[in-house]
């Protein structure tokens, strides 16, 4: 009889666990519609900081790179030159116009050409 018995109660317990596990997997259907809440805002986290003694230790190791050879700027032509000092006049008329208001309709990709050939 106590064999019996203590079988019999295994054999719930089996039971009950399975069941129990099963029902934890098994999807649920929501019953009532919730209307929606809105998510607290997330706290401002601050940007890490790098440590003054780890920044300059990584300085030599960069520096311990090998070199990129760079030619030499060769010096602006006169053509250059020129063309440079005409942006700028043309660069200067245009900031003045903006500030007299005699740019209304006008854009600066329609006004340097035209200053750069000496038309405006």
């Amino acid at each position: 009889m106590k064999k019996n018995l203590f079988s019999t109660v295994m054999a719930a317990a089996i039971t009950l666990s399975a069941s129990a596990a099963f029902a934890q997997l098994t999807p649920v259907a929501p019953t009532a519609t919730k209307p929606a809440v809105a998510a607290p805002a997330a706290p401002a986290v601050a940007k890490p900081t790098v440590p003054a003694a780890v920044k300059e230790t990584a300085k030599p190791a960069a520096a311990t790179a090998p070199a990129v050879a760079t030619k030499e700027a060769k010096p602006a032509s006169e053509a250059q030159l020129k063309q440079r000092a005409k942006m700028k006049e043309c660069g200067a008329k245009w900031q003045e116009m903006k500030k007299t208001g005699a740019n209304k309709g006008t854009s600066w990709k329609e006004f340097s050409p035209k200053c750069l050939k000496g038309e405006a």
